[in-house]
């Protein structure tokens, strides 16, 4: 964060005013970077991409403050990945990891990372901090400034933990720790746990070491019940996502078993965190606590945002709804104010809610938006990003000066493993760009001067893109061709019906994957055996629902023709 002098102000504004003018005028595309620089996995996919260590199953990523590096979590093997980065093109290089079992060649051994789901990097670029669910704690990391490599201290300022488990510090309210963010200012480290006795931690960060130390009494932390914490609402149980304003004075946390955000204000100084009160301190999907409800919020998975056109705006991901929200968001408070109509909610099927037939047209139809994961917003303020775990990549959204969001017309709108939105769902093939190493779709990145994109995905790798200029349009043609037929409200309804089905047969399909993978790891006959029954039971299942969704493919093409 920087102030500006006084006198530059309005200048400083009307500069930004016309940088967004021309970023607008021409919207973004996405393009995927050609050959093997184009991705990085742990199998180079037969030479598409570059081979790295570290990525079985990579989620969250972060770009270094110096653009130097980009790191990622791998909960399937218990690490963080290291590239570097070219910030003359944005080509990624594998670059090392570190990782608690250290399975990998040229890995680094560190402790507190079982289960790595999520890092963030301190402004000054000196730490990688990482939640670690399944050690039940959180890693601290010291980044080298030259070549970007993390390393870990031996002692007890290398990592935090309830009572000090494994050398480390001393915490609270940690209980499967699943998300961590560093305040803009770098004098605070916030850890959101989804367990039952946890809620969210607060440290303070040493801006020499990078040690963290917590406030022995309810300043220390915040949780439901007010335990030896301060008292915080009942929608924040079961935090999995913690995100904070680029002004550094609200913390907003995302609760999907809830289906709610919840609001904090932060103290200068302590960074101690004050819940915001009802109804502007938390959003809900239904009436509950005197929240604000708004519409198409199921599960929340992250939230983006940006203060570049007309005023600030908030866009959220919407797991269940498959959806994007747009807000409104108050600078002076940090409340969100859901846009009204359709201009609030973009999602897979135009229902704000895909279970419930009254809501269709609640929100604007949107293509391969399956899962929605992730959201970034470049900071030309130009387009948003986000990725889709069940569609299998990467959907593109033109933003407009007043924060509305509008998905980028035909197979610009998306990049997939197969260009379909569901190789499932014939009907939906060439509605989207090929793509590679996009398989469960999960994190995505920009880079700080606007021109590179990278996503992540548990079943595939590190992806880089390229954000270029769309091509000129094509001059008026004498008399414009008639436009498609508007697609029926049955025709729709049948459709989101074989993308439940379809979506149902994907995550099972890949349950049945991963209990199979497992088989081969474990050297008890019996629990291979178990394993392995239990992938076949899944098997017949996956039979069984395929045949459904033949039916339902058959249904569309009736219904639709």
């Amino acid at each position: 964060m920087f102030s500006k002098p006084p006198a530059l102000g309005a200048l400083a504004v009307a500069l930004a005013v016309l940088v967004f003018a021309a970023a607008a005028t021409a919207a973004t595309n996405l393009t995927q970077k050609a050959g093997p620089i184009g991705c990085v996995t742990e199998t180079s996919l037969s030479g598409q991409c570059q081979d790295g260590a570290g990525l079985v199953g990579p989620s969250a990523l972060a770009i270094s403050p110096d653009g130097r590096n980009v790191y990622s979590t791998d909960q399937s093997w218990d690490s963080v990945a290291t590239l570097s980065r070219d910030s003359a093109d944005g080509t990624l290089r594998p670059a090392g990891c570190v990782s608690e079992t250290k399975n990998y060649e040229g890995c680094a051994k560190a402790r507190m990372l079982g289960g790595a789901s999520d890092l963030a990097i301190s402004p000054d670029g000196r730490n990688v901090y990482v939640a670690a669910p399944e050690s039940n704690g959180i890693a601290i990391l010291d980044r080298d400034p030259g070549d970007g490599q993390l390393t870990q201290s031996s002692g007890d300022d290398g990592c935090v933990a309830p009572g000090g488990v494994n050398g480390c510090e001393e915490g609270r309210a940690i209980d499967v720790p699943t998300t961590v963010v560093v305040s803009p200012d770098g004098e605070n480290v916030y850890v959101g746990s989804k367990g039952l006795g946890g809620g969210i931690a607060v440290f303070e960060r040493d801006p020499e070491t990078g040690d963290l130390s917590q406030d022995s009494g309810d300043a220390g932390c915040v949780n439901e019940t007010g335990t030896n914490c301060e008292d915080g609402l009942t929608q924040m149980v079961g935090v999995q996502t913690l995100e904070i304003s680029p002004d550094g004075n609200t913390l907003y946390a995302l609760s999907p078993a809830r289906d709610a955000v919840t609001l904090y204000s932060r103290a200068s100084g302590s960074g101690a965190l004050e819940p915001q009160p009802a109804p502007d301190g938390c959003i809900v999907s239904a009436a509950a606590d005197n929240c604000t409800v708004v519409i198409g919020l199921g599960e929340p998975r992250a939230l983006a945002f940006s203060s570049v056109g007309q005023g600030e705006n908030a866009y959220l991901a919407s797991e269940r709804r498959d959806a994007i929200l747009t807000f409104d968001r108050n600078g002076a408070t940090g409340a969100l104010a859901q846009k009204p109509g359709t201009a609030g909610c973009v999602s897979n099927t135009g229902y704000s809610d895909p279970m419930q037939a009254g809501t269709l047209g609640q929100c604007v139809n949107g293509v391969a938006m399956d899962g929605i994961d992730s959201v970034a917003v470049l900071p030309d303020g130009s387009a948003l990003y986000a990725t889709t775990d069940e569609s299998d990549g990467v959907v593109v959204f033109e933003r407009a000066g007043d924060g509305t969001l509008a998905q980028r017309p035909g197979s610009a709108g998306c990049i997939t493993e197969t260009g379909f939105e569901d190789t499932d769902l014939p009907w939906t093939e060439g509605d989207c760009e090929d793509g590679r190493a996009l398989l469960s779709a999960d994190g995505v990145v920009t880079s700080a001067d606007s021109r590179y994109a990278y996503t992540s995905a548990r079943f595939g790798g590190i992806a880089s893109f390229d954000v270029v200029p769309p091509p000129p349009p094509p001059p008026p043609a004498a008399a414009a061709p008639p436009g498609p037929p508007p697609v029926s409200a049955a025709c729709l309804s049948a459709r989101a019906r074989a993308q439940k089905i379809a979506r149902r047969l994907k995550n099972l399909s890949r349950e049945n994957e991963r209990k199979a993978r497992k088989a081969t790891f474990v050297t008890s006959e019996a629990a291979k055996d178990r394993l392995n029954e239990s992938a076949n039971r899944g098997r017949r299942r996956a039979r069984n629902m395929r045949s459904n969704l033949r039916r339902a493919n058959r249904s569309v093409s009736h219904v639709c023709a």
